[in-house]
């Protein structure tokens, strides 16, 4: 089966990839959680939210998930940049020494 993905230990690879990307995503939500929460619900006073209190989880989600996106397509979009001025760089002959 390791000769699908790639060869020996490859699929050991992919699974410790997918634990890392649960684990960061379970570390957002309990952020979020947290912050949104803290943030929308004072007290917890009743077992149910009020109106204000869940429109307020709402929209700090929203924010929190949509700065969260901003986020990572400026990382992903400085990665970029640092990858095409290395290989500028190494075309030019002038890579790392």
């Amino acid at each position: 089966m390791d000769k699908l993905f790639g060869g020996p230990g490859a699929g050991q690879e992919a699974l410790r990839a997918s634990i890392l990307q649960a684990e960061i995503m379970q570390e957002f939500f309990h952020k979020m959680a947290n912050t949104c929460g803290k943030k929308c619900v004072p007290s917890a006073h009743n077992a149910d939210l009020s109106v204000g209190e869940a429109t307020c989880i709402d929209r700090c989600t929203g924010k929190y998930m949509h700065g969260q996106q901003l986020v990572g397509e400026a990382v992903q979009k400085f990665e970029a940049d640092m990858q095409r001025q290395q290989q500028a760089q190494q075309q030019l002959g002038g890579g790392p020494r």
